[in-house]
C-alpha cells in the first residue's frame, strides 16, 4: 500500500457522476458515536445527523465546543473498495488524527436501506485547510462540518488544491 502516510493513487476520470453523489450526502444518515464520559459509566446515545440539519450541539456534546468535520478516508472518489482496504484507509487517517493531536470519535455514513456504509470520524476543532489536505490525499470528494451553530453542511473539494 506504499508509504504508511500515502494512500494508494486512484483515477478520478472514474467517480460518480457529481449530481448523483451530491444527493447521496443529502439523502444519507451519519451516526456519531460519543465516548463516555471519564466520570461516567453510563455511555451517551449515538447521535445521527443529516445534510441540511440543526443539532442543538451545546446539549449534545456540552465537553466539546467549536465545530467538527465528519471525514472518512474510504471509498476514494466514492468507488467502492472491499471493507478491508477501507479498514486499512481509516487507521493510517486515525494515525494522522492522532499525530496531529485531535480529538476524534467514530462515526458511521449510511443510506437509508444500509446497502452503502462508510466509517468515518467525526474530528473536533481541527483547521479547515488541514482537514481539505487530508481530503485531498485521501481523495475524498466531499465530507460534513458541524459548524459552531449546529448546522450540518456538505463541503466539498474546490477543482485545484492550491
Amino acid at each position: 500500500m506504499g508509504t504508511a502516510n500515502a494512500p494508494p493513487h486512484i483515477s478520478y476520470s472514474t467517480a460518480m457522476p457529481h449530481s448523483r453523489l451530491l444527493n447521496l450526502y443529502q439523502e444519507a444518515s451519519y451516526t456519531i458515536f460519543p465516548p463516555a464520559q471519564s466520570n461516567s459509566f453510563k455511555r451517551p446515545r449515538p447521535l445521527s445527523i443529516r445534510v441540511g440539519k440543526k443539532i442543538d450541539i451545546s446539549s449534545q456534546f456540552p465537553e466539546r465546543p467549536g465545530k467538527a468535520h465528519l471525514i472518512s478516508a474510504c471509498n476514494p472518489f466514492s468507488i467502492p473498495l472491499g471493507p478491508e482496504e477501507n479498514l486499512v484507509r481509516q487507521e493510517f487517517l486515525a494515525n494522522q488524527l492522532s499525530r496531529a493531536g485531535l480529538v476524534y470519535w467514530p462515526a458511521m455514513g449510511h443510506d437509508s436501506s444500509h446497502f452503502w456504509v462508510e466509517p468515518s470520524w467525526l474530528v473536533w476543532n481541527a483547521p479547515d485547510e488541514q482537514i481539505e489536505q487530508w481530503m485531498w490525499a485521501w481523495q475524498q470528494l466531499g465530507w460534513l462540518e458541524l459548524d459552531i451553530e449546529g448546522f450540518v453542511l456538505l463541503r466539498q473539494l474546490r477543482q485545484s488544491q492550491s
